[in-house]
């Protein structure tokens, strides 16, 4: 609410009269002293409506954006009444946790909180559930209730696109030879492995010696075409403010190079304990 006031030129005081709050709770109040709508000064301070009732303190999401089959963790704090005067208690809180996009639901979880007072004044929960579908503008909301009263709701919209989403990293999807040229599919992702949106520039290199180039605005996926390149082996490089090198043979890309092909480090451990079984039987058997 806001109330404005008249002060006399000769009166150093004026009552305010404010409605009191009919909800339990800390409140804001600013004062504006102004002559002819010029601020001479601002005064700040808070009124606490003495009685029992929890507070959202922080209600977070993970990140931005959500990939088909990835979590989606909802974090939660829930305070305890402000009202330090008489030191209420709120037991048994519902806390609730609802995602929509589209105006379908997502996911929606309770969990009670036991107690909240000034021994324990905050609570933090999470909500965690794995998504169907990819989510990149979604709405997140949360209540408090006990015994069938609402103590605090609160809920905004996530939009990916506020986000910063440059390329941070780039992945191959496919390339083949056809009519002496290579075409290429290159994706963009952020770190978070978000599609991502930035240039991309993209170099074909035989011994060393430069092939062909091309420089394309990736857009998650794009396509990259060099002419006069002969079916052979090459090496593509990708620069996007860091540089990242794919090998390319007549063969085309199989599933193990889709898979980032086998770890080296577990195959070296493979080979190790396969000697260490081999000198032990010998060990054994002599």
């Amino acid at each position: 609410m806001s109330r404005s006031v008249q002060v006399p030129a000769s009166g150093t005081s004026v009552p305010v009269e404010v409605e009191n709050p009919s909800e339990p709770g800390a409140y804001a109040v600013k004062m504006n002293v102004s002559v002819d709508g010029m601020t001479h000064s601002i005064y700040r301070n808070r009124i606490i409506r003495e009685g029992n009732t929890s507070r959202i303190r922080k209600l977070s999401v993970n990140r931005p954006y959500i990939g088909s089959g990835s979590q989606l963790s909802v974090g939660l704090v829930a305070g305890a009444s402000p009202d330090h005067y008489s030191d209420p208690s709120a037991e048994g809180v519902d806390a609730q946790v609802t995602v929509e996009a589209d105006g379908e639901e997502v996911f929606s979880k309770t969990k009670e909180i036991n107690r909240l007072s000034n021994t324990n004044t905050f609570e933090q929960l999470y909500f965690n559930s794995t998504v169907d579908d990819t989510l990149t503008t979604y709405t997140v909301s949360a209540e408090l209730t006990a015994n069938g009263k609402s103590y605090d709701s609160y809920s905004y919209e996530v939009d990916y696109s506020d986000f910063r989403n440059e390329v941070e990293n780039v992945s191959l999807r496919s390339y083949e030879f056809a009519n002496s040229s290579l075409n290429a599919e290159i994706c963009g992702e952020t770190d978070s492995g978000a599609p991502a949106i930035g240039e991309v520039q993209a170099l074909v290199m035989e011994n060393a010696t430069l092939k062909a180039q091309e420089s394309n605005l990736i857009e998650d996926c794009s396509s990259f075409t060099f002419e006069d390149v002969e079916s052979g082996n090459y090496e593509l490089v990708a620069n996007h403010g860091s540089q990242t090198r794919f090998n390319i043979t007549p063969g085309g890309l199989d599933t193990e190079e889709e898979d980032g092909g086998v770890p080296y480090v577990p195959l070296v451990m493979l080979m190790v304990l396969l000697v260490i079984a081999a000198v032990f039987y010998r060990g054994v058997k002599e």
